[in-house]
């Protein structure tokens, strides 16, 4: 949701700034949807822990109300799979920078 703001259109504006910047930079990767893309997201966030050395590869869920931590082979699958759908649905690097500057009120 870039073109809304609780705390109103000034503070939008330098938010959306910033990151554009960061989205910019080579070191980071920032994805942005464009409107009108039709894509399924979860209603919760969730980080996958993979590649972690001797690790097992696990998923943490941050639900409204507590954490979940999968760790069973087919939930971090399917987790990365998600992951892999929303990421190639978004615009990166100077194009996810210029989408960003264009929502800028």
């Amino acid at each position: 949701m870039l073109r809304w703001s609780p705390a109103g259109p000034d503070v939008l504006a330098a938010q959306l700034d910033r990151v554009a910047m960061v989205a910019a930079q080579e070191n980071v990767s920032v994805g942005v949807i464009r409107d009108g893309q039709e894509l399924v997201l979860p209603l919760h966030g969730f980080t996958i822990y993979a590649d972690r050395g001797e690790d097992d590869p696990f998923v943490s869920l941050e639900l409204a109300h507590t954490y979940l931590t999968l760790n069973h082979p087919a939930d971090v699958a399917f987790y990365r799979q998600l992951y892999q759908r929303m990421a190639s649905a978004g615009a990166r690097g100077a194009d996810a920078a210029a989408l960003i500057r264009r929502a800028v009120p």
